[in-house]
């Protein structure tokens, strides 16, 4: 039963417009007669060798596009419409935030990235020697799994340097404060301050925080987190 239903649903999502045809019906027995005429002329291994071929490719394809289409599992990346809590625990809290119904902690990154119902790029090229990001907290912000605010951070690998790029990201309006305006692409516009930089893109608003115990000038830092924003755009 779990089968017909798992083929029902591709039916009607991966092969919704792949049809098999009378044309490709056609070209199909072309194939085997073509592969028994040439096993008839002393090329035995030829057809098993071309089916052995397409199996493979067949199973290639679908490891990396079908399953991930099903799953909603591509690139560490989510496809949910609310916040999968599944594999996260909640954060149990003396007093409630104003503005959070509920908060929650992941196992991993990926776990995180996974849960949230929105996609996230992580930047990777940072002006720094860090360590992974690590997640810092997912909150429900209007009860229902649908608003959530994600908070990551990735430190200096040289723990004598005081170095810590951290990444907020909502699907939920960020006002942006009233700082320098920044190109960051050809459509999106950010707001720079005080080593901060706020932007949106398709629905999703972004806070990109850089703090440093070295001398770091305003120059520095604009394009520090511009650099980092253009990487999460891709």
């Amino acid at each position: 039963m779990k089968f017909e239903n798992l083929k029902s649903s591709m039916r009607k999502t991966v092969f919704k417009n792949h049809h098999f045809d009378e044309r490709m019906k056609a070209g199909v027995w072309t194939r085997i007669y073509s592969d028994q005429a040439e096993s008839k002329r002393g090329k035995p291994l030829f057809a098993p060798i071309l089916s052995f071929a397409f199996v493979a490719l067949f199973l290639v394809v679908t490891a990396q596009f079908i399953f991930p289409a099903l799953t909603g599992e591509k690139n560490g990346s989510s496809t949910h419409s609310t916040l999968d809590t599944s594999h996260l625990k909640v954060v149990e809290q003396e007093e409630r935030l104003p503005g959070i119904h509920e908060e929650y902690a992941a196992p991993s990154l990926e776990v995180a990235l996974q849960a949230i119902p929105f996609k996230l790029t992580l930047p990777q090229d940072l002006t720094f020697d860090h360590n992974p990001f690590q997640v810092e907290s997912i909150q429900d912000l209007e009860g229902d799994g649908r608003t959530v605010r994600v908070t990551l951070q990735a430190s200096a690998k040289n723990t004598d340097s005081l170095q810590t790029f951290t990444v907020q990201a909502a699907n939920q309006r960020m006002e942006l404060h009233e700082g320098e305006e920044v190109a960051i692409a050809e459509d999106v516009v950010g707001s720079f301050g005080g080593a901060q930089l706020v932007f949106e893109s398709k629905g999703v608003f972004y806070l990109l925080d850089y703090l440093s115990g070295q001398p770091l000038s305003t120059k520095e830092a604009k394009e520090m987190l511009v650099k980092s924003a253009k990487q999460m755009l891709k």
